[in-house]
């Protein structure tokens, strides 16, 4: 039995209840609606003196897939038909005592109201007047939204390089509309943002089939989340005016294709090398290149020879795209010498710099370690790195020594099915699934294998829709975005680092890694932060879709719920769980002697139990109304509210700091989660002994600093609040001042929620857990203090607590608000024939508490130096710096625009 609890078993009780009423509500049916990429048809039916004709018959035909619905003219004679996807259609108009009126060719975009007002003349329904109107919607004069699209055959057509090296997303085709900028400054992954109508990259959403495809855990477009270009229909992008049915200022919405009556199929090739490439400005050589991108298409009705007869109800459409991409990449390192490896120093040491016997203090005959003396942890290492086999007559480190080609090669496969079904003339239904996987080698300037790096992705979208009747259209839309996509090695990182021995490495690694080794010398380093760096975004979005259409009005009312997922890796310095270590050649002269020995200047090892998992729902209702306030003019009104609660880790492995609690302040840490305190941490801002406790010594004139979990807090498990008081009102107008569809004027004012996913909750994530001991190897005229297999001499490896040099570098504000943007807009537009329109527009755009990182322990100004004022000067002298992310920056946008 499905139960709607077992899904989102963390609602409180009043949400649960209220949205159990919306969902029971839609099913018996009310007035509600969700977010769409389907298009509307509108307009109004006379005779030829002018006069409303009501109860007319509208007829809205599919060219493509030769489905039907029918409408009726109200008492005024208006008829709004919704829920239509891009494509060809027919519309007739018949009432008896008039001919029968036929429009042809209909063009009808994503989410575009499109105007088509019809006059009968008097006469028989068995005359008919046949219109061919393809260019039809030039302009927009329905509404107050500024948008741009591209069709199918632009998407294919369009001379952009969007199937190159690294991706055969088409995302990237929406930098060709007006409006949208990319913005090359985000470096924060393999996707890339957009700037739509001036916003703030976060000021966008990007949907394919109405779920969405943004990184939960960047609030980046998943670019590779989207179908093949071979499978898109529409792009389209909407940046001012957008209506309460949708959330942020900026959207980019992807249609996919479905079959049609016509059973159609096509095999493509792009080839690209460098013959065909432009010498790059000021470059004498094309590097080489060869890249293949391949695939078939196949769609049309399901057909059955004396079994099932799909045609005019059931429909299919598949692609299947593949990219090769081989390419290498040069390695050059410097690596030890075969004698170096042997222990062998005579051919780089000096006489004014011997190679040194630590344990002794004299030197070493002829600069060579003894047979026997390289540790068994070192000689492991030692099969990590190749043997020399370039440059070997060359000084050691003046030159690389070890050159090799590695593989850097790209490749993806690419499966996209939908399909349809129409059940009678009520209800239809569509399910779309995607997969993409792919591979690009990833090689390592360190002495393991190359990595992969990959990216995987699962998108299922499912929708059923039903007609009560003409003016009630209801839908139901399930989908879900799986992403996974980072860095896997094949190295057996556990398996070498019991190999090497080393006693407090291991035994437990929660990740795949290597030891690293840092050398001060020519040597090439050995390891990294980890190998396998995978991230997952995950989103499950439920949309319940009702319009109801009454008189003038078109009433839409609605919710969307996401159930939301961002798992990161977590890591603190070097190699983590794995150990970083130094050599400098304090003990030996020579940093390489040094590792054979397994003598350590330094080393530095963190103990990290998990990845994080941030988890939230998200929720948001609307309702809004269009109303034909007279045959020339348009209103369109509404009410958003969105709930954003902010993302938690199961595991507990996040904190906050609260600055509520004068002088020292608290520090706040998940509900049970109180193991994973680091306590050398704990220790430098004078942490009260006792948890929960704010009894203790106090230091620089400041009480000790409470430990608190967030109940004790009085806080949620994101360890922040979030304002259930976000109503964002809309309103718009569209004015046909001459009574056609050839000039209007429009405008708009909207109040919209910025959405920041998971980059606020990585800021909260290891702020409390990090433990990074440091241990240092000192020399005295008994030798080292420790030597491999020990990674330390004893002792904990944390410092004496050194009160006031304490840093939380990204606390959140306790009294979270998201950001929002209040844009508004004014436009004329006027169709100028031949399916040519012009546009002329004012666009402004306020956006007010934006993320920002002020410093809560800065010092009132003083004549005086800071570093020379006493600590009991600071607010929380306890502490150095207490970094925050604060909302309340401010951003202004103001744009002429002519398009």
């Amino acid at each position: 039995m499905f139960r709607l609890r077992s899904v989102f078993p963390r609602l409180n009780s009043r949400i649960f209840r209220a949205i159990l009423l919306l969902i029971l509500s839609c099913a018996f049916p009310s007035m509600l609606s969700a977010q769409s990429t389907q298009g509307a048809f509108l307009g109004s039916v006379r005779d030829a003196s002018g006069g409303a004709v009501g109860g007319a018959e509208v007829v809205i035909r599919s060219a493509a897939e030769g489905v039907s619905r029918v409408f009726l003219t109200d008492a005024s004679g208006n008829y709004y038909a919704p829920d239509f996807k891009p494509g060809s259609y027919t519309l007739e108009v018949s009432k008896s005592g008039f001919r029968k009126g036929v429009l042809q060719d209909i063009s009808l975009q994503a989410r575009q109201e499109l105007r088509e007002d019809f006059v009968l003349q008097v006469g028989s329904v068995d005359q008919q007047v046949v219109v061919t109107d393809s260019a039809a919607g030039a302009i927009n004069t329905e509404n107050s939204s500024i948008s741009a699209s591209i069709d199918s055959q632009a998407v294919t057509d369009l001379p952009t390089n969007y199937r190159g090296n690294n991706s055969t997303s088409p995302l990237a085709l929406v930098q060709v509309l007006p409006g949208v900028q990319p913005d090359t400054g985000d470096k924060s992954g393999r996707n890339v943002k957009f700037s739509v109508q001036g916003g703030i990259p976060s000021q966008s959403e990007t949907t394919v089939d109405g779920i969405s495809t943004q990184d939960t855990t960047t609030n980046s477009p998943l670019s590779d989340a989207f179908p093949s270009a071979e499978s898109i229909s529409e792009i389209r992008v909407d940046g001012v005016g957008n209506n309460a049915e949708y959330g942020q200022p900026g959207q980019i919405t992807s249609v996919s294709k479905s079959g049609t009556n016509s059973l159609h199929g096509g095999l493509f090739w792009y080839h690209q090398n460098r013959a065909f490439d432009a010498l790059a400005f000021g470059e004498t050589f094309k590097p080489q290149k060869v890249g293949n991108d391949f695939g078939v298409t196949l769609g049309g009705p399901v057909y059955l020879p004396r079994l099932y007869d799909g045609r005019n109800k059931t429909f299919f459409f598949g692609t299947y795209e593949g990219f090769r991409f081989p390419l290498g990449s040069l390695d050059q390192e410097v690596v030890p010498t075969d004698a170096m490896r042997a222990g062998d120093f005579s051919a780089i040491a000096t006489p004014g710099k011997p190679l040194m016997n630590p344990f002794t203090g004299t030197t070493y005959q002829n600069n060579t370690l003894p047979s026997g003396s390289v540790t068994a942890a070192s000689q492991q290492f030692l099969t990590l790195f190749p043997h020399p086999d370039a440059n070997q007559s060359a000084p050691f480190g003046s030159v690389p020594n070890y050159i090799t080609n590695k593989d850097n090669s790209y490749n993806s496969d690419q499966y996209d099915l939908r399909g349809d079904q129409y059940i009678g003339h009520k209800a239809s239904t569509f399910a779309r699934y995607t997969w993409k996987s792919i591979d690009q080698k990833q090689p390592n300037q360190l002495l393991v294998p190359s990595s992969d790096f990959i990216d995987q992705y699962n998108i299922l979208v499912t929708s059923f829709s039903y007609n009560f009747r003409p003016t009630l259209l209801n839908e139901f839309r399930f989908g879900f975005t799986l992403a996974k996509y980072g860095s896997t090695n094949a190295f057996d990182g556990p398996g070498f680092a019991k190999k090497v021995g080393l006693s407090g490495v291991g035994p437990n690694f929660p990740f795949n890694g290597v030891t690293e080794l840092d050398f001060s010398g020519a040597t090439t380093n050995l390891g990294a932060d980890r190998l396998d760096n995978l991230y997952r975004s995950r989103t499950f979005q439920f949309n319940e879709n009702l319009s109801w259409t009454k008189g003038r009005h078109s009433m839409k009312y609605g919710f969307d719920i996401r159930s939301i997922e961002a798992i990161t890796p977590l890591g603190f310095y070097g190699a983590d769980n794995y150990g970083t270590f130094g050599f400098n050649g304090q003990f030996t002269n020579y940093d390489f002697a040094d590792f054979l020995l397994g003598l350590p200047s330094n080393t530095e090892i963190d103990v990290v139990k998990q990845d994080n998992d941030g988890q939230t729902h998200h929720f948001h209702l609307f309702g809004q109304d269009t109303f034909q306030l007279s045959p020339h003019l348009t209103l369109t009104y509404g009410l958003r509210w969105e709930y954003h609660p902010s993302y938690h880790d199961p595991s507990g492995n996040i904190g906050n700091f609260d600055p509520r609690v004068p002088r020292s302040g608290a520090v706040i840490y998940p509900d049970g989660a109180a193991s994973l305190l680091a306590p050398g941490f704990l220790a430098d801002f004078n942490a009260c002994p006792t948890l929960g406790s704010n009894q203790g010594p106090s230091v620089n004139s400041a009480p000790c600093t409470p430990v608190l979990s967030n109940s004790q807090a009085h806080l949620p498990s994101g360890l922040r609040t979030a304002s259930k008081r976000r109503f964002m009102p809309r309103f718009g107008f569209a004015y046909r001042p001459f009574g056609n569809e050839r000039t209007a004027i429009r405008g708009g004012f909207g109040v919209y929620n910025i959405t920041l996913l998971g980059r606020n909750f990585y800021s909260l994530t290891g702020t409390l857990q990090s433990d990074t001991r440091i241990f240092q190897n000192i020399e005295s005229s008994s030798g080292p203090a420790y030597q491999w297999p020990a990674i330390n001499a004893g002792g904990t490896g944390l410092g004496a607590p050194a009160y006031g040099t304490a840093y939380f570098g990204t606390a959140n504000d306790i009294d979270w608000k998201d950001p929002y943007s209040m844009q508004w807009n004014l436009s004329v537009d006027r169709e100028l024939g031949a399916g040519i329109g012009a546009r002329i527009s004012y666009i402004g755009m306020k956006t007010d508490q934006l993320v920002w990182a002020p410093n809560y322990n800065d010092m009132t100004p003083s004549s005086t130096w800071a570093l020379a004022r006493p600590l009991s000067d600071r607010p929380f002298p306890n502490w150095g710096t207490l970094q925050d992310r604060s909302t309340g920056a401010t951003a202004f946008y103001n744009a002429m625009q002519l398009e």
